[in-house]
């Protein structure tokens, strides 16, 4: 992709950021919905990306970027209109004041690194924006209450999307694989949509669970939708509290329940790792961008490495005991539910830095270094499973047999069962909790 700095317009041919992106030691990423490629960085405000213009290796330009199809053309008569604005306002709250409600105030506001003396790291810190959307067709209104009632502002393009794809609201995510049945689809966003009315709750996110998010499908696998949402905020102050948990009929394909924010918060703490699950699941029905952000980034800083590993061992321990007591004779699509735990294991073992692991068992599998035998006799039996409506019932496979056993016990005598949530912890979580709940609460 060509910028105002770039010298030559000849195309990168090596494949090196390809290659860079399937390895999951180099920091590049590959975004297939912009044709992007990324360095990835963490710091205190999450994940951020820088886009690659031109390969590091021999200096081609990158792929070309799809990004402004994405979104409208903003004139620069439309844009010092909207700047006029706020010209007069002196500080943050008299432009709101003037401009009024906000459509969405980020969870965490821009952010800035301040030098720090003494050649200490940096400060980080960040500052509240207000987003406004219906001053203008092709762009967003941004201010941003910067120190010393310094007031900034940001015109921002709207998003627009490609040619014939579904808008799906303001700072919301959705990606659903084409290959899922759009009827169900259907009755999964109807429901959530009912629950938001009838329960008066605000969704949070909503993804798939089960088999499909987990990477190992078959045809007839049903449809598992988890959700977290969060009531009005008068409910939370009740003597009376209510149920934190929203339940759907079940039906023979579909699934559709949720966990009220509190719930989800206390059992993260407590080291059950299907909150981080969901929150890294691929398959989203609906997601706010910075309510999701802001909630990974807890589990990453509360979240327990050893909590979370015996969660995996008390998994695979109780499925193996349940579904797989008879090596001989098992229900082979039962030997995902151990062996993806079994995997999960690994990979907070051989990624010491890391607290969340990876949902998709895919994923795990390029990241722990399996012996070449076993990787191929799991991607087989994923194989089979994708195509056949019914593993039926067989011996389980010894080589995975083994690798879960080996795994459990290795975890078992590596992670310990640590002490309760610190009081720290506690307070960051209750941080997060009366945040999200004062900002996305429904009226």
């Amino acid at each position: 992709m060509k910028t105002f700095a770039s010298v030559t317009g000849t195309p990168c041919t090596c494949q090196y950021l390809e290659r860079a992106a399937r390895n999951p030691d180099y920091p590049i990423e590959f975004d297939e919905r912009l044709n992007e490629f990324h360095i990835v960085t963490k710091g205190a405000f999450g994940k951020g990306e820088l886009m690659i213009y031109h390969c590091p290796l021999c200096g081609g330009e990158a792929p070309e970027s799809i990004r402004p199809q994405l979104f409208a053309t903003v004139s620069i008569s439309e844009e010092y209109r909207l700047r006029e604005l706020v010209r007069d306002c002196q500080s943050y709250g008299e432009a709101k004041q003037k401009l009024g409600p906000p459509d969405w105030e980020p969870f965490i506001g821009v952010g800035n690194k301040l030098p720090a003396p003494d050649g200490q790291p940096p400060i980080s810190e960040a500052f509240p924006e207000a987003h406004y959307k219906s001053f203008s067709d092709t762009a967003d209104l941004i201010i941003i209450d910067y120190p010393n009632r310094r007031i900034g502002v940001r015109v921002q393009a709207k998003y627009i999307g490609l040619p014939g794809e579904q808008p799906f609201g303001l700072n919301l995510r959705r990606n659903i694989p084409p290959d899922m049945d759009a009827d169900v689809v259907a009755e999964i966003d109807a429901r959530l949509d009912g629950l938001e009315s009838s329960e008066r709750v605000k969704i949070g996110f909503a993804i798939e669970s089960g088999s499909r998010a987990w990477g190992f499908p078959s045809p007839d696998s049903d449809y598992d939708c988890r959700f977290v949402y969060i009531r009005p905020r008068h409910d939370y102050l009740s003597l009376f509290q209510k149920r934190d948990v929203i339940e759907t009929p079940m039906t023979p394909v579909l699934d559709v329940n949720g966990w009220d924010i509190a719930k989800a918060i206390k059992l993260l703490l407590a080291g059950n790792a299907v909150i981080v699950e969901w929150l890294t699941s691929p398959i989203i029905y609906r997601a706010n961008s910075a309510f999701c952000a802001a909630f990974l980034d807890l589990a990453r800083a509360v979240g327990n490495r050893d909590r979370f590993a015996h969660h995996y061992i008390r998994l695979a321990q109780r499925t193996l005991a349940d579904k797989l007591d008879d090596t001989d004779d098992v229900a082979l699509k039962k030997v995902f539910y151990a062996l993806r735990p079994a995997l999960a294991l690994r990979w907070l073992t051989m990624h010491p830095g890391e607290r969340v692991p990876p949902m998709d068992i895919q994923t795990l599998i390029s990241e722990t270094q399996l012996p070449g035998d076993l990787t191929d006799a799991i991607t087989g039996l994923i194989a089979q499973k994708k195509v056949t409506r019914e593993l039926g019932r067989g011996p389980m496979p010894p080589l995975i047999r083994d690798a879960i056993h080996q795994e459990i016990d290795s975890a078992s005598k590596l992670f310990e069962i640590s002490a309760p949530a610190t009081d720290a912890d506690k307070d960051r979580a209750d941080v997060f909790f009366r945040v999200a709940v004062e900002r996305y609460a429904p009226a």
